[in-house]
């Protein structure tokens, strides 16, 4: 093949490639926009109404955005998953990630995310709420800690949930640390 040929090829390739980032990125601009939009106009809403933060708790709970599913997402496979501390702290941690990583790409709003503090949860029994400082909402559990023996093999997680009041947890033999993962809307 002589330099002729492989300069093209090599064009074509570049132009193929460059072609197909640039339809992603067209379509990733597109669900930004829609997602920007959609978030402006709940937080718009928000401050019009003087409502606090407890009302944008509730109007979050529609949410459709890709966002809240990678979130529940991650969420249904740790409730579906029992396994140890570790795997929860591992699924929170990648919600996290993936939750930080489409924040990031919002134009006109960033998404601020902490820890809540931690709640105590008695062996075999639903723990208290893991609840938000003021001005956050839950979005996800951010953690999960075993008091038990980390070799024991029925110290595990049962189940969990996080909705509009916190994240509460159900631990299996051993008391537990619950703690909420905490978000709110800031503007540039």
């Amino acid at each position: 093949m002589n330099l002729f040929m492989k300069t093209g090829l090599i064009m074509l390739l570049v132009l193929t490639w460059e072609s197909a980032q640039a339809d992603k990125l067209a379509d990733l601009q597109a669900e930004m926009d829609e997602l920007t939009e959609y978030v402006m106009d709940l937080a718009q809403q928000a401050i019009d109404l003087g409502e606090d933060i407890t009302a944008l708790k509730r109007e979050n709970a529609a949410l459709k955005t890709e966002l809240s599913q990678q979130i529940v997402d991650a969420r249904n496979r740790a409730i579906n998953a029992q396994g140890t501390a570790n795997d929860a702290r591992y699924r929170a941690n990648n919600a996290q990630s993936t939750a930080n990583t489409a924040v990031s790409k919002v134009n006109s709003i960033k998404f601020e995310c902490v820890s809540g503090s931690g709640v105590l949860g008695k062996a075999s029994k639903w723990s208290p709420y893991a609840t938000c400082p003021n001005g956050y909402i839950v979005v996800a559990l951010a953690r999960i800690d075993l008091h038990g023996n980390e070799y024991d093999n029925n110290s595990n997680v049962n189940d969990f949930i996080c909705n509009h009041n916190g994240c509460e947890a159900w631990c299996v033999d051993f008391e537990c640390t619950v703690v909420s993962r905490c978000c709110r809307v800031v503007h540039k």
